[in-house]
């Protein structure tokens, strides 16, 4: 009695384990290929939201610029010293993490998505200021601290909106993300698909 119970223990834990897994996978796969949809009471909460999340997002940066360019300072130090580029380099999850993950979660309001979108997205802006630094394509540490700040700002805000509101596929795009209440018939609708809060069922164009 005392083995069947330890394997159908085993069989148990297994079978947690196995289902936990396939969460993850679903979780990943979600995260990967699906925009959260975010419902608001009209257009102009949508872009008071946007507008703050992007404020917190520029704070951040100008209060950790300075560190950021130090570590390209201390990097061309070492290497006019010993001849080769250092591997303990800190990068951008060091200095901007918090407030890109501070500006998508005051949008998103979700842990899960906001941390894979950080993660993610300053790992590739990461990569690009390092084929730009080793390729000489520009020296951070020779431009003003207002043009760095610009610099590292539009870098990031370009994964999230595009000047000319043509992309639609940025993580704060309203044809993505922003659906609202009909006022008449009281169903959720998406932003490209409703004006002043009616939907295009209820009065077509």
């Amino acid at each position: 009695m005392e083995n069947l119970l330890k394997a159908s223990s085993v069989l148990y834990d297994k079978e947690i384990c196995d289902t936990m897994n396939k969460l993850k996978l679903d979780e990943k796969i979600i995260i990967e290929n699906k925009y959260p949809e975010l419902l608001f009471k009209n257009t102009d909460e949508f872009y008071k939201r946007k507008e703050k999340s992007l404020k917190i997002l520029k704070k951040g940066i100008e209060n950790n610029i300075n560190k950021f360019i130090e570590t390209f300072i201390e990097c061309d130090t070492f290497v006019n010293v010993w001849g080769f580029e250092p591997m303990s380099k800190l990068g951008m999850n060091d200095f901007f993490y918090d407030c890109f993950y501070n500006c998508l979660f005051n949008m998103f309001d979700n842990k899960i998505y906001c941390e894979y979108q950080t993660h993610k997205i300053l790992c590739e802006l990461e990569n690009v200021f390092n084929i730009f630094y080793s390729n000489n394509c520009f020296n951070i540490t020779k431009i003003s601290k207002e043009k760095s700040i610009k610099l590292v700002y539009e870098l990031m805000e370009s994964y999230l909106i595009v000047p000319d509101g043509s992309d639609e596929n940025g993580l704060f795009s309203g044809y993505n993300i922003c659906f609202i209440i009909c006022d008449k018939c009281n169903k959720k609708a998406n932003y490209s698909n409703i004006d002043k809060n009616v939907c295009y069922v209820c009065e077509p164009l």
